[in-house]
């Protein structure tokens, strides 16, 4: 009988092969723990199941779907086995959205049960007042929640039954749910080009083998101490996350990211792998805190989620102990898609290897997956021909929520259309040279262009308006809008930009507005964004 391929035997792995050797590490603050929090692998095994029942104590049916709204920590790491473990759903909640975002979110998801940690229960509590079908707001930090999770101890069986399906049972008073590789672990929210996010439907054997291939890509090992830098609701940590459960490696949980945090989290705990947006790295380089000698125990650091100057990957390279890859990849595809080792970087940028271009590659496949360009015909694009990302895997998908209609725009004979465009040289490396969509990508976080310009176009006194994304030292891109102001319109830019905090997430509220008469058009009456764009290219 094959091995199960389902989130919880990567946990069980580690708590067979190796349950005394620390787990989890968090180092956030806690009402009732003022030194870090520090858990073998049997002990979060026994968490895990402790957090599952208690969930069905709380009336979690098989197939309802928990929301959470939280920071960093143990908790989060616990719940994202928990609840898949009690037969349910997880949806990791961007906190960063506007409360409206968030309701829609809750609301398509048809949430059951909430959970949150102290920062953000008053906030979980309001969406609970306009979502029906949440029926309680679970606190981390509660009492309730440690008395349940932490202090009673459970006995953890797992067994394999007739069906090659995968039994959990817990203790006297326990419980009993078999899993098929084909059931969802959770629904993983991305921007969508209409304005309105997606739910990504991603089962047992999807996250299993984008492990397994993450294992291989991106040379993680059991020694590893993995910090949790970026935030837990993308699935870009969970990629490291899973990766390095499987192979019994430590987590250490930072609740949010700040430089002086990070540097003392490294050095506090021996941290040897990180995986950030590219945003980070600029916050660390220019941090006056940072002491790169004392660092000296990261070995192998990534960064994802939008492009790096290579300017400022070179910066890097001169100034952290070690090197830095990438990865290119969607939630879509359970997370990596391409990875660049930072071996090759580095022999690229310290002349060992006369491949500049390849500072500009994401990289090659992940071991298990199929990367190939599709041109406009449908045919399949040779070396270096520009076309669209194609995706094939046990990893793709298993569609959308609730939108079949997109599900079968993206989803065609066996293949994930990304969106983007790219192209492959003859030794297989991956270009992204542009996206078939408006998306912006600033500070690690999907922006798209015609959800904001929806926003902006319902001020009374805004005729029309284009967003794009302008280069940024920080950001990597920022939201920059071009408006033309009603006839008589008396426009400014704090004002414009107070209009969009009010109703979409701060990080979607263009950072720069500039006022035109008019805005550069084809023949056909369509706006010439690449016109626009062009004036910010150095």
């Amino acid at each position: 009988m094959r091995p199960q391929r389902s989130l919880m035997s990567i946990l069980m792995r580690p708590a067979r092969l190796v349950p005394s050797k620390v787990a989890l590490i968090d180092v956030s603050d806690h009402p009732y723990c003022k030194k870090p929090h520090s858990y073998s692998w049997s002990e979060v095994s026994q968490r895990v199941t402790a957090t599952a029942r208690f969930l069905l104590k709380q009336g979690l049916d098989r197939s309802d779907t928990v929301g959470v709204l939280a920071y960093n920590s143990h908790h989060y790491f616990e719940l994202f086995f928990a609840v898949p473990t009690a037969g349910a759903r997880i949806v990791p909640l961007n906190y960063r959205l506007g409360d409206e975002e968030l309701k829609v979110q809750v609301a398509e998801a048809e949430l059951s049960i909430l959970v949150s940690d102290q920062r953000f229960f008053e906030r979980a509590r309001s969406l609970q007042e306009k979502v029906p079908s949440i029926g309680r707001v679970l606190s981390t930090e509660s009492e309730e929640w440690e008395k349940e999770v932490s202090t009673r101890e459970v006995d953890c069986a797992i067994r394999m039954n007739s069906h090659n399906e995968l039994d959990l049972l817990g203790d006297k008073g326990g419980f009993g749910f078999s899993f098929s590789e084909d059931e969802l672990v959770g629904i993983f929210y991305t921007g969508g080009a209409s304005g309105r996010a997606k739910g990504v439907m991603l089962t047992h054997r999807n996250l299993y083998d984008a492990t397994l291939q993450i294992c291989l890509a991106m040379g993680y090992n059991e020694n590893d101490i993995y910090l949790h830098a970026g935030p837990m609701f993308h699935l870009a940590d969970a990629a490291g996350s899973l990766s390095c459960t499987l192979l019994g490696a430590t987590h250490v949980f930072l609740p949010n990211f700040n430089p002086e945090g990070f540097i003392d989290a490294v050095n506090r705990f021996g941290v040897t792998t990180v995986t950030m947006v590219p945003t980070m790295y600029r916050m660390l380089l220019d941090s006056a805190s940072l002491d790169i000698p004392s660092m000296s125990s990261l070995r192998r650091i990534f960064y994802s989620a939008a492009p790096m100057p290579e300017a400022m990957l070179r910066e890097i390279f001169d100034v952290f102990p070690c090197g830095i890859g990438q990865g290119y990849g969607m939630t879509e595809a359970s997370s990596r898609i391409t990875v660049m080792p930072p071996e090759i970087y580095r022999a690229v940028i310290e002349g060992y290897d006369p491949r500049r271009h390849l500072l500009a590659s994401a990289g090659k496949e992940v071991p298990g997956l199929e990367v190939k360009i599709m041109r406009d015909d449908g045919g399949i694009a040779g070396p270096k021909e520009i076309g669209e990302i194609v995706v094939s895997g046990t990893v793709v998908m298993k569609g959308y929520w609730k939108r079949p209609d997109l599900t079968g725009q993206v989803l065609e004979d066996g293949w994930l259309h990304t969106g983007d465009l790219g192209y492959l040289d003859e030794e297989g490396h991956l270009y992204v040279v542009d996206r078939l969509k408006d998306m912006i990508i600033t500070g690690g976080e999907n922006v798209y262009s015609l959800e904001v310009e929806n926003v902006l176009c319902s001020h009374p006194e805004v005729a029309e308006v284009a967003v794009i994304g302008v280069p940024d030292e920080l950001w990597g891109e920022r939201v920059h809008a071009v408006v033309v102001p009603k006839p008589g319109g008396r426009l400014d830019v704090a004002q414009l930009q107070a209009y969009c905090r009010s109703r979409i997430a701060s990080y979607k509220t263009p950072k720069s507005i500039e006022f035109v008469d008019s805005l550069p058009r084809s023949a056909a009456g369509k706006v010439l964004k690449d016109s626009l764009r062009r004036r910010f290219v150095p």
